[in-house]
């Protein structure tokens, strides 16, 4: 069935970075891709590999661990899942991406857009959960054949915006990836009581509901940070006695096995360091808080190379002792790891211990070379090269196309 109006299509398997349209008014819809939940051939979508949990070899600054690039055609499936998780529910289910502020506008009372200097396609354009909702209730993503929705961070973002590196353009944190008050939804998808009932008209219709959930950084005004800055890692630090500004990408690397969980993302998003088991345990305790708030039945966890092991480790084990005896249903971790290294992907890959899937980038490489790019040697074969920092179209671009008849969407050359 073909669509008027949908958003930029994305599924798990093609997901990089920011995403989503512009929020069609009431009564309109975004669409977006659905994928599996397995990792195959053709969908590549999150796999369910039984793996170890032993330190893999250290990583270059191209995600690799011999200086070269991974082969995007090579399977990364190592096995079944431990006997004693049931992952059946979720192995052939169709997962739907939700973004939430550009999908569907339900309460025009709360969009509130921040305005100048902020860019009007960068700032909040009114997509929200009583907008989702009544598409569930409608019977949308039923008559789709969608059996999980996956949402954007659900947590409180900052009512200001912020420029681009190249100070170009100004951002809002309409993509939700900026947490500030990490207990309190943030007002421009709604409130928690109209959280609680989306999940609810989700379940009523047999849909999951996985949320996105961002713990490796917070937003640098966030009360966590202002009163517990010893949980952080400085913006500043200290190698070989050197002192360098370790922003990913910059003075410090995306993947270097020991930069990538200090650095900060931006010189506004302090990195959480979770080598303190104080910080470890707040962080925790919030993830397992919503929950147990919310009734959500699993989450995709953002930037895992980003964070310690015992962070995913203690969560995974808290779960099993604290939610799981509830629900009498395994909750389903699915993690984001941005990498062409695929010995780094299955390391996390260990249900029951760690994670139930992955997405799987290198695949997504391939893919995005083949067709969007229409990259090919004389033999017609695509290896791809994968640099974690680098972006192949600009953000404007590539993450805020306006929703319209198709003919009216930009297109790559």
């Amino acid at each position: 069935m073909r669509h008027r109006h949908h958003a930029l299509s994305i599924t798990p398997l093609l997901f990089a970075a920011l995403a989503g349209c512009p929020a069609p008014e009431a009564g309109e819809t975004g669409t977006e891709t659905a994928t599996q939940a397995t990792t195959d051939e053709t969908t590549g979508a999150a796999s369910f590999p039984t793996t170890t949990t032993t330190e893999p070899p250290p990583t270059t600054s191209e995600g690799t661990t011999d200086g070269t690039t991974t082969d995007p055609g090579e399977d990364t499936d190592t096995g079944e899942p431990a006997e004693d998780v049931d992952l059946d529910p979720w192995r052939d289910a169709i997962m739907y991406f939700v973004f939430v502020d550009r999908f569907a506008n339900g309460d025009p009372g709360n969009d509130a857009p921040i305005g100048a200097p902020v860019d009007a396609e960068a700032d909040y354009l009114g997509g929200d959960w009583k907008g989702i909702t009544d598409k569930i209730e409608e019977g949308y993503f039923t008559d789709l054949g969608v059996d999980v929705l996956w949402l954007s961070v659900p947590m409180d973002n900052p009512s200001k915006g912020h420029p681009d590196l190249e100070m170009v353009h100004y951002y809002s944190g309409y993509h939700s990836y900026w947490p500030e008050h990490l207990d309190q939804p943030e007002e421009h998808f709604g409130t928690m009581e109209e959280f609680k009932a989306l999940v609810d008209a989700a379940h009523a219709k047999g849909l999951r509901v996985v949320l996105d959930y961002a713990m490796n950084h917070v937003y640098i005004d966030s009360p966590v940070y202002t009163d517990h800055p010893e949980w952080f890692w400085p913006l500043d630090q200290d190698y070989g006695g050197e002192t360098k500004e370790c922003l990913c990408g910059h003075a410090c690397s995306w993947d270097e096995p020991t930069e990538r969980k200090r650095c900060w993302f931006t010189p506004y998003l302090p990195d959480f360091d979770f080598t303190n088991p104080e910080a470890r345990k707040f962080s925790i305790d919030n993830a397992l808080w919503w929950i147990t708030e919310t009734g959500i039945d699993g989450y995709r966890l953002d930037a895992l190379k980003h964070i310690e092991d015992e962070w995913i480790l203690e969560f995974r084990e808290r779960v099993e002792q604290e939610v799981e005896p509830q629900t009498k249903a395994h909750f389903y971790t699915v993690g984001e790891t941005f990498t062409g290294d695929k010995a780094l992907l299955k390391y996390y890959v260990d249900p029951g211990k760690m994670l139930d899937g992955q997405f799987d980038f290198p695949m997504r490489m391939a893919i995005a070379a083949t067709v969007l790019r229409r990259q090919r040697t004389e033999e017609g074969v695509v290896k791809p090269t994968f640099d974690a920092g680098a972006r192949p179209v600009p953000d404007r671009q590539r993450g805020l196309l306006r929703a319209g008849p198709d003919e009216q969407l930009p297109r790559q050359p």
